[in-house]
């Protein structure tokens, strides 16, 4: 899994596996026992669905780009 966040000006953009869309807003969580969260907020129009995916927390941390 390949993911990525991105951040262009006052723009974000969620990358995962090659597709990409912007963002509202996200969050990232790591704990002291090595998890790690993250938490996207997705803005559009229509039906809301919700997902939850768990990675490895090396993934994360190696795949998540900051400014």
């Amino acid at each position: 899994m390949d993911v990525t966040i991105s951040k262009f000006g006052s723009r974000s953009f969620f990358r995962l596996n090659g597709e990409s869309i912007e963002i509202k807003d996200y969050k990232i969580s790591s704990s002291m026992h090595g998890s790690t969260e993250i938490e996207v907020v997705f803005e559009f129009e229509g039906d809301f669905t919700e997902f939850l995916s768990k990675a490895n927390s090396t993934d994360l941390s190696n795949a998540v780009n900051q400014k």
